[in-house]
């Protein structure tokens, strides 16, 4: 009756652990579809907004600029169709913001300005990737392509008791002080 009894015991407890291992697979399968989900949401726009570049320097006979602009698209793309991980270091995802920058400089010119403020212990630090240029993309989106002026972009990193901050700062999302 003893061993049977810790049989029984010992056949719950696996039953709740593959239960809270199914559960948890399930959370990882739900976050990831929401993940794939804001980033096809993502692609469409930026990538309209990267051709329509594109045309305009070709339409200027900005050659030269024109093929910066495709070399850098090309790194751009390729970073992301092929990064299937779920996690990349901090340095890798600002080298693709980098990225993403240079298509938008091409696009705002002088008018912009990209500033990075990052923390050397922080480079190695992992995150979802495409995490910040999510965030910098919604900058563009929402800050930049509905006010003319001069535009500031600003990337700061920094990490404080374990946790990692990420400040994206944007100058057109602070209201303008009337006095």
């Amino acid at each position: 009756a003893f061993t049977l009894s810790f049989v029984m015991i010992f056949e719950r407890q696996i039953d709740n652990l593959q239960k809270e291992a199914s559960k948890l697979e399930l959370e990882k399968e739900l976050q990831n579809a929401h993940y794939d989900q804001l980033n096809q949401q993502i692609k469409p726009h930026f990538f309209f907004n990267t051709l329509n570049t594109m045309l305009s320097l070709a339409r200027l006979d900005r050659k030269e600029e024109l093929i910066k602009g495709l070399e850098v698209m090309a790194k751009f793309f390729k970073f992301k169709y092929i990064n299937h991980s779920s996690l990349i270091k901090l340095e890798d995802e600002l080298s693709y913001v980098e990225n993403y920058l240079e298509i938008q400089r091409l696009r705002f010119g002088d008018r912009l300005t990209a500033i990075q403020d990052v923390e050397d212990n922080c480079e190695s630090a992992l995150l979802p990737p495409f995490m910040i240029q999510t965030i910098v993309e919604n900058a563009f989106k929402h800050g930049f392509e509905k006010n003319i002026g001069p535009a500031m972009l600003r990337i700061h990193v920094c990490q404080s008791e374990g946790f990692l901050y990420i400040e994206v700062w944007n100058t057109h999302l602070i209201a303008p002080v009337n006095d």
